[in-house]
């Protein structure tokens, strides 16, 4: 006959096995309470590095801007007085565009939306008509910056503009310089300077949330559904938030307006990378930590065994 004995615990181990679980419990504990703390602490300062990248980078286009209005308002008085003569025009061009380096391509159009001249020559836009639908600063006669664009050319573009006046005040037409949002341009030099990764970006977007900046030149020109972030930046405010984009990602997202332009500019990085770099912190911590708990652990079972064995003997001789 078998005989089936069980396993009972008596007071010694039962101690012990007290002692052992509070241990693991409160390591537990803290180790979690620990992740928490952090992970809200990260997320806090991604939202609040990328809120003030993007009004850095919004200054710095703001600037840039102001920067090629100067440039506009400058040939635009020397244009007025030489704007019979279509030769000075092509010079004072040629010295605009190859001197600053701000543009892409410039162009001269009268009254009558006639393009009078245009450089680099090559585009052979000279003595074609503007389209009406790009005639607004010719009915406000005053400094003004096209939404994005496709050129005569084919180049997708914003472009900043200048009216011209004669001495008198008669309006002659205005002076346009083109700014390519497709390829190696200006405008991806200035918004580039930032240190795009796999899961951190910047994106700018037009008053009609299209992309006239992305780390994907592919996706420049589209439409884009409006977030938590593009609707506030386009209502001209600055600041952060956790927002799903377009392509269904968790991103914690700062974003300000550059308020010449109605453009907002928003700066992001996905959340699964500040898990990911917040598990790597608290898996280096639990190894660095490990020996110590395991001395304390040791420690603390040699001493409940201390304690819990004459408890255990008293127990035992009470029992008969």
């Amino acid at each position: 006959m078998k005989i089936i004995r069980r396993w009972k615990l008596d007071l010694k181990q039962l101690i012990l096995l007290l002692v052992s679980a509070g241990i693991v419990l409160a390591v537990y504990s803290a180790l979690m309470a620990s992740y928490r703390v952090h992970e809200r602490a990260f997320i806090k300062d991604t939202l609040a590095a990328n809120q003030a990248y993007a009004q850095k980078l919004a200054a710095v286009t703001e600037l840039f801007l102001q920067s090629l209005n100067s440039q506009l308002r400058v040939s635009a008085g020397h244009i007025a007085n030489h704007f019979d003569d279509s030769q000075a025009i092509d010079v004072e061009l040629a010295r605009l565009l190859t001197q600053t380096n701000s543009f892409d391509s410039l162009v001269v159009i009268d009254a009558q939306r006639k393009i009078i001249s245009a450089q680099p020559s090559s585009l052979a836009l000279k003595g074609l008509t503007l389209d009406p639908s790009l005639s607004l600063p010719i009915e406000l006669q005053q400094p003004h910056i096209l939404d994005p664009f496709v050129s005569p050319a084919g180049n997708l573009l914003v472009s900043p503009t200048f009216p011209i006046f004669t001495p008198d005040g008669t309006y002659l037409g205005f002076i346009a310089g083109g700014i390519y949002l497709q390829g190696d341009t200006i405008l991806n030099q200035l918004l580039g300077t930032h240190h795009a990764s796999e899961h951190s970006y910047v994106y700018v977007v037009d008053k009609s949330k299209r992309l006239i900046y992305h780390k994907d030149n592919h996706r420049v020109g589209e439409h884009i559904p409006g977030n938590v972030a593009i609707n506030a930046v386009l209502s001209g405010q600055s600041g952060a938030v956790e927002v799903l984009n377009s392509q269904g990602v968790d991103m914690l997202a700062g974003f300000a307006p550059v308020s010449t332009t109605g453009w907002g500019i928003i700066s992001q990085r996905a959340l699964t990378s500040i898990v990911a770099e917040l598990d790597l912190t608290h898996t280096n911590v639990l190894y660095s930590t490990l020996p110590f708990a395991l001395a304390i652990f040791v420690a603390t079972l040699c001493a409940g065994f201390l304690i819990a064995r004459p408890l255990a003997q008293l127990a035992q001789n009470v029992s008969y």
